[in-house]
């Protein structure tokens, strides 16, 4: 009896979540659906294989499948995964998107643009792909299956799987075509163009306001509203110190932090949104600058086809960031460079280095020869490092064990320090 490896989708809950009720309500039929064709190919194949169902908790129906079935959920495969090597290899991946240093148009002000976006990118890419990459590599390793069966073929993840199987030549077929996961699959690429595009639209049309210019402020970037928590007791010290602050945020899309930025104002800091500094028919004038050379970077795309057996997966996320983060990286770092001319700060304070906005800012202070600190806010570091703590001349943290923990993570001492946390009643 040969083994199969039954390749389920790994549906993601946000999906049954949106705000609309109609879409809830047709993420419930398809999930049921799915449940039972999930069942009825694990049953086909266990009657004449030993199966092994590959699958997310909520597309499994237990009750549904065959007793002599083995099941791996992907969300215990996570916890299984090397967090630093598939952290190398999204770094490995989305190096292949970009030229060499030396291409004309990517260098403004001495900042590469690609330098903006290795966290962000690279977070949606891990999630997206590089994860089920790892699962996948070791259910074949482990299972050592003599064929790789996919449930409908449409997800990311049963697309991963037929590119690992083909590698390594495994047959593969596709147990149900379903044009209702198709069809969600390309919703879901769909919805991640549009909130790019959405993004980069933002801040061409966000509506400018003059913000104060107060004599050598202490400048924070903030580019969501929970860091506030950190951000708030700084300005309040400094302002009982009768020292002057500016406050900027990310986007004015974002109307969780209309409130905490009004507070901040009130406490004595001035306050804005970046994009304020640029004004909209210069930001139009770069995005359309910036053209050629991202239908060059496509053209150059569609040559090399980064990605090994990935390709066809990764190019979307690579087309995205060529596309459109480009285009958004350089209104960000265009507004950086006006904001620092515009206040002359004493120092830049960045509450993350995740964030174009404020690695915008870090790296034109650096330019500017303005000193800047990156205030990491959490106590506790995760499994692996997702921030890169690349930026920022030194960096705060709360509590020496997590200074500790970086330096352990190969961040040089010298720029890290260790301080209080300033949320803590005195």
């Amino acid at each position: 009896m040969s083994r199969v490896l039954l390749v389920a989708e790994a549906t993601a809950r946000s999906v049954g979540e949106f705000r609309r009720r109609w879409v809830r309500t047709l993420h419930r039929r398809y999930l049921g659906r799915y449940r039972q064709a999930l069942g009825e190919a694990a049953r086909r194949l266990a009657a004449a294989h030993e199966v092994t169902v590959l699958a997310g908790r909520e597309t499994l129906d237990p009750e549904g499948l065959p007793a002599s079935a083995a099941r791996r959920f992907y969300e215990d495969e996570l916890l299984r995964n090397d967090p630093e090597a598939l952290a190398f290899l999204t770094r490995e991946l989305m190096a292949e998107w970009w030229p060499p240093r030396d291409e004309p148009g990517l260098t403004f002000d001495g900042v590469w643009l690609p330098d903006l976006m290795p966290v962000t990118k690279g977070i949606l890419l891990r999630l997206d792909v590089v994860e089920y990459l790892g699962i996948v590599l070791r259910a074949l390793d482990e299972v050592k299956p003599g064929g790789v069966v996919l449930l409908t073929g449409a997800s990311i993840v049963e697309r991963v799987a037929r590119a690992l199987a083909v590698e390594r030549g495994i047959p593969v077929r596709v147990a149900r075509r379903s044009p209702a996961a198709a069809t969600l699959a390309a919703a879901g690429r769909g919805l991640r163009r549009r909130e790019e595009r959405r993004a980069l639209a933002a801040h061409v049309s966000h509506r400018r306001a003059l913000v104060s210019t107060p004599s050598a402020p202490i400048l924070f970037s903030v580019s969501h509203a929970r860091h506030f928590m950190v951000v708030d007791p700084l300005v309040r010290a400094l302002t009982a110190r009768g020292r002057q602050s500016v406050v900027l945020v990310a986007t004015s899309e974002n109307h969780a932090m209309r409130a905490p930025l009004r507070h901040a104002v009130e406490d004595g800091a001035a306050g804005g949104h970046l994009m304020d500094h640029l004004p909209r028919a210069e930001a139009r004038g770069l995005v359309r600058e910036l053209r050629p050379v991202s239908r060059r970077l496509l053209a150059r795309l569609r040559y090399r086809q980064p990605g090994g057996p990935l390709a066809g997966i990764v190019a979307p996320y690579a087309r995205d960031a060529v596309t459109w983060s480009l285009a958004t990286a350089r209104l960000y770092l265009a507004a950086a460079f006006r904001a620092l001319d515009a206040h002359r700060p004493a120092a830049v304070v960045i509450t993350s280095d995740r964030r174009m906005s404020e690695r915008a800012l870090a790296l034109a202070a650096r330019r500017r020869g303005i000193p800047s600190l990156l205030f990491y806010g959490g106590a506790l570091l995760g499994r692996d490092r997702t921030n890169l703590f690349d930026v920022g001349d030194r960096v705060l943290v709360l509590g020496e064990h997590a200074r500790q923990g970086l330096i352990e993570q190969g961040i040089e001492a010298r720029r890290l320090m260790a301080v209080g946390d300033p949320r803590r009643p005195v």
